[in-house]
């Protein structure tokens, strides 16, 4: 190769790469913003006067000692084991079962908060002066498709009901909350936390959930811009992480007057539900969302959530598609490596006539380029000539079209759609494959990544010159950005590159 011919290599990779980055990773799932937007700024106008306020994110307790010791009540479902306490009448634990071949992959998304962290309870009703921690477990009962869980407590300026409905067969879980005031006006507010997984260290990428003034379900994930920001009365709101969502789904009662975030230490975010003033008895209902980031998880619920998966977008059908191929290859192979091999086999499969056509139309391009350079070098003092050859081999080959590009065009959707059912779903994560813990993470070893430059400098190697620059151009590309893909994602282009070269071999035998 020569300097002129690595230079253009170089440079072609250097814009691919930009262009690479810039138009498929260019959207970091958490960053953080300079700009910070003025206190009430993205407040959506309700239709009618609203007064504005600072926004109350302060939690004051009562200073009053606890009365009996604290008691946890766990509630076990079909994919789920909620732990109430009494200290707050908070959520204290959540753990999420994932089947995985006949066993159960126990997923924490809420902790047992510690003695710091009592505002950051999970459903804790907070209230202007005096929030109470303590109440008592007042009662509960299993019924068909639910358990109820009720906690009662009283302070010196209201008589406080929080009842949980826990829903077996769903995602869903109720709050029911009923206030008698006995002086003077108070004003509630219900606060939740996002989904926490340290385990997932800065792939955890929180986000923040909420309707807009036109009812379009909004996903924010510079979480900057929520420090002084808020809604009013959104009728979806709440957080997610990278596989779960935590979100207020269904306020029939119009509880929440406005709603807003508090992040803390930047790795964690709190959303508060912000109720009216009342000086007379009042009880609202309002069900929430706790649960996976998949649609046979959210659709029951709230179909409004699917717009929190990380495919929506126009090439939804065909993520959708692929992801239920996978489940059902999984059925009988239940690999999810060996999965992403076969669906690759099959891809593969499928666009063998284009690929046979569109390297029918290369050599058949090639044929007519070197034709024609012969043709220009041979009559280029003959003008009349030269047109003349020139029409008699466009006739016979006809003018070069992209149909050689077609394989690309055609498996480019296919990969951006599946790159974030590689990355992001549930279904891959902590799945193991040989030496890969887990597939939707980084190959802890770099092998794919380094396997994947390997065939495709092999692969681009067999091509004709012509040919051979831009695919060595593409492979400096994925050399220096498939070291952040994940596990999944790599297994997917290294078996591709293999079949790609075993096609190769074979159609040259062929021919």
């Amino acid at each position: 190769m020569n300097v002129k011919d690595l230079l253009f290599v170089m440079v072609m990779a250097l814009i691919s790469t930009w262009a690479f980055e810039y138009f498929f990773f260019g959207k970091k799932p958490f960053q953080h913003a300079a700009e910070v937007t003025q206190a009430g700024q993205q407040f959506q106008a309700p239709g009618q006067k609203r007064e504005l306020k600072p926004l109350n994110r302060e939690i004051n307790f009562i200073e009053t000692k606890q009365l009996e010791a604290l008691q946890e009540y766990t509630v076990e479902t079909d994919h789920a084991i909620y732990s109430f306490s009494t200290e707050g009448a908070s959520l204290d634990h959540l753990v999420f079962k994932e089947a995985r071949d006949g066993k159960n992959i126990e997923l924490t998304t809420i902790h047992p908060a510690g003695e710091t962290e009592r505002t950051q309870r999970c459903f804790l009703l907070a209230f202007n002066e005096e929030t109470p921690l303590f109440y008592t477990l007042a009662g509960h009962r299993e019924e068909d498709d639910r358990v109820v869980v009720v906690y009662k407590a009283e302070t010196p300026a209201a008589s406080i009901t929080k009842t949980f409905i826990v829903f077996k067969h769903t995602y869903q879980l109720d709050l029911v909350v009923e206030l008698h005031p006995k002086k003077g006006a108070i004003e509630p507010r219900i606060v939740f936390s996002s989904p926490r997984m340290p385990e997932l260290g800065d792939q955890e990428r929180l986000s923040a959930i909420m309707t807009n003034d036109q009812g379009a379900v909004m996903v924010e994930k510079t979480l900057t811009k929520l420090e002084d920001t808020g809604w009013f009365e959104p009728t979806l709101f709440g957080t997610a992480n990278k596989y779960f969502v935590h979100a207020m789904v269904r306020d029939e009662e119009k509880f929440t007057q406005r709603a807003y975030y508090s992040l803390i230490g930047g790795e964690h975010l709190e959303a508060f539900l912000e109720g009216p003033a009342i000086t007379t008895d009042k009880s609202w209902h309002l069900s929430f969302y706790l649960g996976p980031k998949t649609e046979e998880g959210m659709h029951p619920v709230d179909p409004r959530l699917e717009k929190t998966l990380d495919y929506a977008g126009w090439l939804t059908p065909i993520s959708q598609a692929l992801l239920k191929l996978m489940k059902f290859l999984h059925h009988y192979v239940h690999n999810y490596g060996l999965v992403i091999i076969a669906i690759t086999a099959l891809l593969k499969l499928i666009l063998l006539p284009f690929t046979i056509k569109g390297d029918k139309k290369a050599k058949e391009h090639a044929e007519f380029q070197k034709k024609m350079a012969y043709i220009q070098k041979k009559y280029k003092h003959d003008q009349e000539t030269l047109k003349a050859e020139q029409a008699a081999l466009i006739q016979k080959y006809g003018l070069p079209g992209l149909s050689g590009c077609l394989p690309m065009f055609i498996q480019l959707p296919i990969f951006f759609a599946l790159n974030p059912i590689l990355t992001s779903s549930l279904h891959l994560y902590k799945a193991p494959f040989l030496w890969i813990p887990d597939l939707s993470a980084r190959d802890p070893y770099f092998v794919l990544p380094i396997l994947i430059v390997i065939f495709m400098v092999i692969q681009a190697l067999t091509l004709d010159k012509q040919g051979r620059m831009p695919a060595l151009a593409v492979a400096l590309v994925i050399a220096a950005v498939s070291i952040n893909f994940s596990a999944g994602l790599s297994l997917y282009i290294c078996t591709s590159a293999v079949l790609g070269l075993l096609q190769s071999a074979i159609q040259k035998r062929v021919a």
